[in-house]
């Protein structure tokens, strides 16, 4: 969310906002995100850790890794 950090002209500046842990900004961004949204990121991430197996037939042909 957006907010000032510097005014202008002459004044004092505006209070630094606290620090926020990554976690907690994520958890933030996730509480606003719809159910395609998060379908979506979901199977990404399932995808990813997914472990891509070798064909068999192409495994016998070349030898395996």
């Amino acid at each position: 969310q957006w907010s000032a950090v510097y005014r202008y002209g002459i004044g004092v500046d505006a209070d630094k906002p606290e620090p926020v842990s990554s976690s907690s900004r994520l958890r933030k961004h996730r509480a606003k995100e719809d159910a395609d949204a998060k379908e979506r990121r979901l199977t990404k991430q399932n995808q990813l850790r997914r472990k891509i197996k070798r064909d068999p037939l192409i495994a016998a042909f070349y030898g395996e890794r």
